[in-house]
């Protein structure tokens, strides 16, 4: 989160204002309460943030110099159910807790460390909470140009903190280009205008969970995140796992794929997809790929001279599932009305080279949901047909006119 981020707002405060090596406070003047408090002031009375105080029903008078404290504080002690221990909140606040507890309750770093991390802003019900800053693995002599170039006069009892800082910049320098103007103090400084330089630190910047070749160790750590930690760990293991028995899979069909047309070909034996390729080649080429008649719609009683369909029209034939079909891969029935439905199983679909779907079958079907409806689809058509014959209708040549009229 480098919105709440304290050691890149360090980071950048000192390379806008520089180091004075000859002063022992980070920031200058000897009122920097009443500095503070003032440019608090002014940042609430923004618009964009003055609009959002007034949404959620907080006045500007409301937020003083101690409001962060108390915030933090709260959010440490209450913000979520595994807060680190009252006492180290209390103690870090700076608070006196009176009496006993002052005597006999003393400061530690486990506790303290656990305060920081949670008041950082990390997520405490989460792996992620166990993570580190960015830092700078290998690259020291660049890292060292780096600092000199960003916090000249800079003590050297400070150094790591500039280290951490530098870090942290170059890690958010991408967040940094887009959400501060061009024109912002920070781009005018030495290092940021060597966008070469930059590239190069970044290589060097890592984040995250250290490794065994680091010396850094993450601290204030509580228990319940090092079992997420683990869990997480196993989470990818498995995940990794599953992906490597799925190219396994994969690769096993592809080989024994392979090793049976290899098979074929040396026994001189065709496999299917040959032979099915072979023979759709020769009927192509004789002309006899497609579909005739039924034999029931042989017998047709007139000659039909205006429609959109005849029944004696020729379909082509398809191929797939290892075997010939009427109807193409993937057939779904219409959606429709019943007179809609009579259309399609007297006439077919002429604008999809469809025939009647009369002739549809249960293996022209590759979806159970489908074959399912077709059933309830014959036996609908079943019934129009029996009243059909009552009334001397022959549906076998019926147009699509014919069909509704």
């Amino acid at each position: 989160m480098p919105e709440v981020c304290p050691i890149l707002a360090l980071g950048l405060y000192w390379m806008v204002y520089g180091v004075d090596s000859n002063a022992n406070q980070v920031f200058p003047g000897n009122d920097q309460y009443d500095r503070f408090r003032k440019t608090l002031r002014r940042a609430l009375e923004t618009p964009g943030l003055a609009n959002e105080l007034e949404r959620v029903g907080v006045r500007c008078d409301d937020i003083g110099t101690h409001s962060m404290r108390k915030g933090a504080a709260t959010y440490c002690s209450s913000g979520s159910t595994a807060c680190p221990p009252a006492i180290a909140v209390h103690l870090r606040a700076g608070w006196a807790l009176g009496g006993v507890q002052d005597r006999y309750l003393r400061h530690d770093s486990a506790g303290d460390m656990f305060v920081g991390r949670t008041v950082s802003g990390l997520p405490i019900l989460k792996a992620d909470f166990a993570t580190l800053p960015p830092r700078f693995k290998g690259g020291r002599d660049q890292v060292e140009v780096a600092k000199r170039i960003c916090f000249r006069g800079l003590r050297r009892n400070v150094t790591l903190i500039a280290e951490y800082a530098l870090a942290s910049i170059i890690y958010h320098y991408a967040y940094l280009k887009e959400h501060l103007p061009e024109e912002h103090p920070l781009f005018q400084a030495p290092l940021m205008r060597n966008e070469q330089r930059i590239q190069d630190l970044r290589t060097f910047v890592v984040c995250g969970e250290t490794s065994s070749e680091e010396t850094v160790t993450a601290t204030g750590i509580p228990p319940h995140v090092v079992l997420l930690s683990e869990i997480q760990f196993l989470k990818n293991t498995v995940e990794l796992q599953r992906l490597e028995q799925k190219n396994v899979a994969r690769e096993v069909i592809d080989g024994v794929r392979l090793v049976l047309e290899e098979a074929a070909d040396q026994r001189g034996t065709p496999s299917c997809s040959r032979i099915a390729t072979t023979v759709l080649d020769c009927l192509k080429e004789g002309g006899y790929l497609h579909q005739h008649p039924d034999p029931q719609e042989q017998a047709e009683p007139e000659a039909v001279t205006d429609s959109t369909h005849s029944t004696n029209a020729t379909f082509p034939l398809h191929t797939w599932g290892g075997g010939f079909h009427a109807f193409p891969e993937g057939m779904t029935l219409p959606e429709g009305t019943a007179e809609q439905a009579w259309v399609f199983w007297c006439c077919g679909d002429p604008s999809r080279s469809l025939p009647p779907y009369r002739r549809l079958k249960n293996a022209d079907l590759s979806d159970n949901k489908q074959k399912k409806r077709l059933s309830d689809l014959k036996f609908l058509m079943n019934l129009v047909e029996q009243q059909a014959v009552t009334l001397h209708i022959d549906t076998r040549s019926l147009t699509a006119e014919e069909a509704v009229s």
